[in-house]
């Protein structure tokens, strides 16, 4: 027979009981109101010894937490320190990818730079003759000769660059100009474009860093581009070799393509939290709220088995919430879901709705949270979720098989 039931555990008892003969009925009757009157004192004296504990606590906790260490600035702090450290960490973790990825590919930088500045030589050699090994005053040079000379190494170029004199200091003549096929502004900056990007990007003090720039920052790549496709038009016959030199560094290293670590892993995070709450500036206060937290799931066990449970802690921990800020609240997160410390905290929270339960924790941006504001989360979506997913209570056969078995 199918009874309305509060609990499946009262259903097998009404069931067991409608089963039994009339006699049988009346003596078991008995024995159940017996059980049931000794179980609801019990339920009251346990009650009160309860609420005195729990209320003894929070008043030990109300008096911890008038400490200047534990108020909602000082805790902002640590918020800001945690997040500075997650910007730092992003930023090496970044940078480790990137020397790596400019070691793997150096030899062809340096190659390819090598390439292209004795093609852009060869082109000043034909365009020019009149320049090379001669210093007479007579004719126009564009580039001292010693300086037209094929390069074999990256230090070479880093020579050109520096050396100021590698250029005739007269300027050409406006004959010359009417003659010639170049326009002013060329002859008087006869610069290849390896030394011009050398010259942009200070790639002899820093190259994995200049490639990274030359490659991503959207002027100088765009500056990158126009003087490759320059030089591809001064040597229409290496086009196809320019362009492959040009597609090659975008593909090692355009930042789109390589798989930086932009956000956090939580093995990240969790190193990051652990180092700032190493400190026992907070042990006070997570010891307090861990002991009083696990009380109220041990009181609210019995109360199960008359469908009374999830008051009981709503109602408890609702008491126990009252008393903290904002900050307060998000540190015992934190603290649960990334702190070393936290690991036996977390199984006592996540059964609890401490954060709120699964409709005062919304994913959308357009609506807060009930219990704390979203600005104040210091891996805004990612918490959300986790909050969501990890500290709204499971059914109570989920909570029994976690604190019992």
């Amino acid at each position: 027979m199918n009874i309305p039931y509060i609990t499946p555990f009262l259903s097998k008892i009404l069931n067991f009981f409608l089963a039994l003969k009339p006699g049988e009925k009346i003596s078991t009757l008995a024995f159940i109101v017996s059980i049931f009157t000794f179980f609801i004192t019990s339920l009251i004296n346990r009650k009160n010894s309860f609420d005195n504990l729990f209320f003894h606590l929070i008043s030990l906790l109300s008096d911890i937490l008038k400490l200047d260490k534990y108020s909602s600035k000082e805790i902002t702090t640590t918020f800001t320190t945690i997040s500075s450290a997650s910007t730092e960490f992003i930023k090496s973790r970044n940078n480790e990818i990137k020397e790596k990825t400019y070691k793997l590919h150096e030899i062809f930088v340096k190659d390819s730079f090598i390439e292209l500045q004795n093609l852009h030589l060869e082109w000043f050699k034909e365009a020019f003759p009149a320049t090379i090994n001669t210093d007479q005053k007579n004719v126009i040079p564009v580039r001292k000769y010693k300086y037209l000379q094929k390069v074999n190494s990256l230090q070479d170029i880093f020579n050109y660059v520096n050396h100021a004199d590698k250029y005739y200091e007269y300027k050409p003549t406006e004959t010359f100009l009417e003659q010639s096929y170049l326009d002013y502004e060329y002859v008087e900056t006869p610069d290849t474009i390896v030394e011009l990007i050398f010259d942009e990007v200070a790639f002899e003090s820093d190259p994995c860093q200049s490639i990274f720039t030359l490659i991503n920052d959207p002027q100088k790549k765009e500056r990158f581009l126009f003087l490759l496709e320059h030089l591809s038009c001064l040597l229409p016959k290496r086009r196809q070799e320019i362009d492959r030199i040009r597609d090659d560094f975008f593909n090692f290293f355009d930042l789109t393509t390589l798989k930086i670590p932009y956000t956090l892993v939580d093995k990240d995070k969790k190193l990051i939290v652990s180092l700032a709450l190493n400190s026992k500036q907070y042990e006070v206060f997570f010891r307090t709220s861990h002991r009083v937290l696990k009380i109220i799931l041990a009181f609210s066990f019995p109360y199960y088995f008359i469908g009374m449970h999830r008051t009981i802690i709503n109602k408890y921990c609702g008491i126990f919430r009252t008393q903290l800020s904002e900050q307060q609240l998000l540190l015992l997160f934190y603290n649960a879901e990334f702190s070393k410390r936290g690991v036996k905290f977390k199984k006592i929270v996540e059964k609890t709705n401490l954060f709120g339960d699964i409709s005062e924790l919304p994913l959308s941006k357009d609506d807060e949270p009930t219990h704390f504001q979203r600005k104040i989360l210091i891996w805004e979506d990612s918490d959300m979720k986790n909050l969501r997913n990890d500290y709204v209570a499971k059914n109570f056969s989920y909570f029994i098989n976690k604190t019992f078995i």
